[in-house]
């Protein structure tokens, strides 16, 4: 007999395409893959977390380091492929059909605005990862990408955040020497040493790139920017633009650059900024 979950995963998201399962006579678990999915690993997580410290709590602790890392992980991995693995899928399919119908729907520029904005957050959870089958599935269903624009422009407004950052500390040796790289690297669609190595840590430059993420999120969909394909996420993007889109999509970068840095420049001006981490200089 087939779990619960795993069954209505079926049904409702495989169409009843077979699927192969390991057999354990009276019960069988499906051998699904979860590549690109980070909600089930974070609600394995989760389980895995409660398990342990209920454990820990509870049994003595002289067989405390044999019984409780066992105890915890084996019913752990047993419910991630019954019940957890199979419901964060669907939860991240869920999400992806969410997205899809907001980027077809009439209101499309003030979906993708929003998406502009809440992308950061996606990356910090590591949710991120899971948009790449939404991207394959608007390829073969819209002709192109519409969310592949909008994430290689607030690449580019992260990398432009930490740029202003170094502006605004630009007499600091220290600020120079973070800041650089991450800008380079920002740039080529590797956002991570911008947004933790700076952003995130000084605060008001991220909510400036988040701020104009949203803002091109809306300009770009506007503009009817669309993707052929999934390329770098940052100024090489525009190769990936189609061909009638690409000097469009050069001028939203363009303002993706001076819209994140000016209003980063603004926010270093207000309160916001000791709401970060107090900036110790490197002189």
């Amino acid at each position: 007999m087939y779990p619960f979950w795993s069954g209505v995963y079926n049904f409702l998201w495989l169409a009843g395409d077979p699927v192969k399962y390991w057999d354990f006579g009276s019960f069988h678990i499906n051998m699904v893959g979860y590549q690109s999915q980070v909600i089930p690993a974070i609600l394995v997580g989760l389980v895995f977390a409660v398990i342990y410290r209920f454990l820990k709590k509870h049994v003595p602790e002289v067989i405390s380091m044999i019984v409780v890392p066992f105890c915890s992980l084996i019913p752990a991995i047993i419910l991630a492929h019954t019940i957890i693995g199979p419901f964060g899928r669907m939860l991240g399919d869920g999400l992806a059909g969410v997205i899809m119908a907001g980027f077809n729907s009439s209101f499309a520029w003030l979906f993708s605005g929003i998406y502009g904005l809440l992308y950061p957050l996606l990356v910090i959870t590591g949710l991120h990862h899971s948009m790449l089958p939404i991207d394959l599935q608007t390829v073969a269903t819209m002709g192109g990408i519409y969310t592949f624009p909008v994430v290689a422009l607030s690449n580019i407004a992260q990398a432009s955040a930490v740029m202003a950052f170094v502006f605004v500390n630009r007499k600091d040796a220290k600020a120079r020497e973070v800041g650089i790289p991450s800008f380079i690297s920002g740039c080529l669609g590797v956002t991570e040493p911008a947004m933790f190595g700076v952003n995130l840590k000084y605060l008001y430059p991220f909510v400036g790139a988040m701020l104009t993420s949203g803002v091109m999120g809306i300009v770009s969909r506007l503009f009817g920017v669309i993707a052929n394909s999934v390329g770098v996420g940052g100024l090489p993007a525009f190769l990936s633009m189609r061909g009638d889109k690409i000097l469009v999509y050069i001028l939203c970068i363009v303002i993706d650059i001076a819209l994140a840095f000016l209003i980063t420049v603004v926010l270093s001006k207000t309160k916001l900024k000791d709401m970060g981490v107090h900036y110790e200089s490197g002189k």
